[in-house]
């Protein structure tokens, strides 16, 4: 259901993990871009499912490029490109483990999902499908309700609502899968142009 893999130890550790996707008849699972693949019905190639990348970071914080790729039969490879460097810090190495997750040092940018892609509604989805469910995706951002949610739940709301993550901010104690969301910037239904960054404080 989920992209998460194992932790890289060193640079000699793999960068590619590989599933195969269990589809009904009349589903076909496609690449949009590097970030994004997606689950489509057949006759009208409309998205049934949004598959994002899962992000990783470094034991300092910093964010690791990851990337997707769709094989035949039925495959999606999560690329993790650690042994290049850190771009941020031209080419560095990356301090090991390399962990998936978002990194929390840097602000971070989200990609942004083809305005063009329109999701199926919830009544068209079967419950038993394994990947996370999107909402469906209007031109420009809207920006979503995020208070409360895990930051990699709120980056998938913000993608997904053509909007992005910007500045992120922590609280004291507000670590790993129990930081929630506590304040955003700017406020729930805001309209915004297509990508822009939406601000996020996570508290414990």
């Amino acid at each position: 259901g989920d992209m998460t893999f194992p932790q890289i130890t060193d640079p000699s550790g793999p960068e590619e993990f590989t599933w195969q996707v269990q589809l009904n008849d009349n589903r076909v699972l496609e690449a949009i871009n590097e970030e994004f693949a997606a689950v489509y019905f057949k006759e009208s190639h409309v998205v049934n499912v949004l598959i994002a990348a899962e992000h990783a970071h470094d034991a300092s914080g910093a964010s690791v490029p990851t990337s997707l790729v769709v094989t035949e039969p039925d495959l999606i490879t999560l690329v993790v490109h650690h042994r290049a460097g850190n771009p941020a810090e031209g080419g560095a190495p990356f301090d090991y483990p390399i962990t998936a997750g978002a990194g929390w040092t840097v602000i971070e940018q989200g990609g942004t999902v083809p305005s063009e892609v329109v999701v199926a509604s919830d009544e068209e989805i079967p419950n038993s499908f394994a990947f996370q469910q999107f909402p469906r995706i209007e031109p420009g951002c809207r920006v979503p309700s995020l208070r409360g949610r895990s930051l990699r739940t709120s980056r998938h709301l913000l993608l997904a609502s053509d909007c992005r993550v910007g500045a992120i901010r922590r609280r004291r104690g507000a670590t790993g899968k129990t930081a929630k969301v506590v304040r955003q910037s700017p406020r729930p239904g805001t309209e915004l142009a297509g990508g822009s960054p939406v601000a996020v404080t996570l508290g414990a």
